[in-house]
């Protein structure tokens, strides 16, 4: 029997978590792991918290600090510093920039997303964050000195903020949208955010009008913000080149995959940034740009392409930020193309433990707890179950989160 060959472009958290996956449940044939980073895989977190901080220059390995060695012992051909330019579904291979022709009998496509530059004048000199080196170079250049302007509030845009206003820096987040982290719809989150990063020290503009980024700051349409360092934290975009040029079907601004991470091509799977799921539990596209869904996706798919997960992906979305002392963890989704949530707030400190609800027809369809770490269980029980629970309960502090159900 011809030895079966994946070949894995993405050496990202999802892919390189997809080959060693591969490697656990037994797989046999060859791995192929292909990245255009000149680093093995690695988990991006830290890069906005603890590297962003001067903590650490390191990021989270995937496998064994980061030894290519490992990689070789566990069977996986790493071509780290290498891009694919060219998938050819039809002979079965991929085409690298160094002129390889790489077959392969299952290409797992995990090519991530990259940051989006404003169509603005100077918008190439403003830092991006996605890379090792993104965040060694914005904290090089934030410790020269002088003010730092964070066009986008983000989720990465607000910790990156953080991480530097406690280097010391001046910090200022220019956000176009009438409040922080946009994409959450909660005013109620946004608003406590807020003031979190003002009673910081960190400037927060909304509604900013951004047309220049200059040598000496950013141009908005009434002011200007002078800065030495300016980040642009405006969103990522998903990497479909690849996916385009083998002509896979595209859904919710990603690659349509089925319950099982499959492309319309039954010899290519898609996960990570780039997967859109038809998820068994919201009967949607599903795509989210988050670590534990790359992290879940490369698990996935090792038994999946190993006939050891037969079940369809079903784990609901999850992610988490650190911003100065306080942490968030969210659970769930809400589908962005769908009616307008009812979000629910329970917990009137802001400074203490308090938790988000976001109900659509009455059920609740995603959870978030800030600074409150002992309630995991019954948290995923209600983004699993999405009950439909009364806002008073919801709010109440007095009704317990075990008795929600």
């Amino acid at each position: 029997m011809t030895e079966q060959r994946v070949v894995v472009v993405g050496a990202s958290l999802a892919g390189g978590t997809a080959a060693l996956a591969l490697r656990e449940h037994q797989f046999d044939g060859s791995v192929t792991l292909v990245g255009a980073e000149h680093q093995p895989p690695y988990e991006r977190p830290p890069l906005s918290k603890a590297v962003m901080q001067g903590e650490r220059d390191q990021p989270d390995w995937v496998l064994a600090d980061g030894a290519e060695q490992a990689w070789r012992e566990r069977g996986v051909t790493l071509r780290a510093g290498t891009r694919a330019v060219g998938v050819d579904p039809a002979a079965r291979t991929v085409t690298l920039d160094d002129g390889d022709v790489l077959a392969y009998d299952t290409l797992v496509l995990a090519t991530g997303a990259e940051p989006r530059r404003l169509p603005i004048p100077g918008a190439e000199r403003a830092f991006t964050l996605r890379s090792l080196d993104d965040a060694l170079a914005i904290r090089r250049a934030a410790r020269s000195g002088g003010r730092v302007a964070l066009i986008g509030g983000s989720w990465i845009g607000c910790e990156v903020a953080a991480s530097l206003r406690q280097q010391g820096c001046d910090v200022e987040i220019v956000e176009k949208a009438p409040r922080l982290l946009p994409a959450l719809a909660s005013d109620a989150v946004s608003e406590r955010l807020l003031q979190l990063h003002r009673s910081k020290g960190t400037a927060v503009t909304l509604g900013a009008d951004v047309i220049e980024v200059t040598p000496d700051g950013v141009a908005l349409a009434d002011r200007f913000v002078e800065a030495s360092v300016v980040v642009l934290a405006t969103g990522v975009a998903p990497r479909l080149d690849l996916a385009r040029a083998a002509g896979l079907a595209e859904v919710a601004g990603g690659v349509a995959v089925s319950a099982t991470l499959r492309t319309s091509d039954p010899n290519i799977v898609a996960i990570g940034d780039i997967a859109a799921v038809d998820h068994p539990v919201y009967g949607a596209p599903v795509r989210v740009e988050h670590w534990d869904v790359a992290q879940q996706h490369g698990k996935y798919v090792g038994g999946a392409l190993t006939g050891a997960a037969p079940e369809p992906y079903s784990r609901v979305p999850y992610f988490f930020s650190d911003q100065y002392e306080l942490g968030f963890e969210y659970r769930g989704w809400v589908d962005p193309r769908g009616p307008e949530p009812e979000v629910v707030v329970r917990g009137a400190d802001p400074a203490g433990s308090w938790y988000v609800f976001w109900l659509v027809g009455g059920a609740v369809q995603a959870v978030l707890n800030a600074n409150a770490w002992d309630d995991s269980a019954p948290l995923w029980k209600l983004a699993n179950e999405r009950p439909v629970v009364s806002p008073e309960r919801l709010r109440d502090p007095e009704v317990p989160l075990t008795e929600l159900f």
